[in-house]
């Protein structure tokens, strides 16, 4: 009997894109991951609607940092309100907008 078995884990699979995750988590809390997963991969969409020229991994990075910015901002004057994590995904923001606006570099290979 695997470990998971033992301690009645399981293993919760979901796609994004072509991208396969793969997430243990116990029965009680595989309905809240399973929310969480597709929330994540609406915004994901969401991201590459928005700018079409970047990769489906720099999509997916986009939706997360998005997806931090929206709970501390709903946190509001929370723990990390005024801290030096909001300051650096306020700058992660601002350098991801920037990025945005200038196609990636290719690098010629296949």
């Amino acid at each position: 009997m695997s470990d998971s078995a033992k301690s009645g884990r399981r293993t919760l699979s979901f796609n994004v894109g072509r991208l396969e995750f793969s997430v243990a988590c116990s029965p009680e809390e595989e309905p809240a991951l399973r929310a969480a997963a597709e929330y994540w991969r609406k915004a994901v969409e969401k991201a590459a609607e928005d700018s079409r020229h970047l990769g489906l991994e720099r999509h997916a990075m986009l939706a997360g940092i998005n997806l931090a910015n929206e709970l501390l901002t709903l946190r509001g004057g929370g723990e990390f309100g005024d801290s030096p994590v909001s300051e650096r995904l306020d700058a992660l923001n601002q350098r991801l907008a920037e990025a945005l606006e200038t196609p990636p570099k290719r690098t010629g290979k296949a």
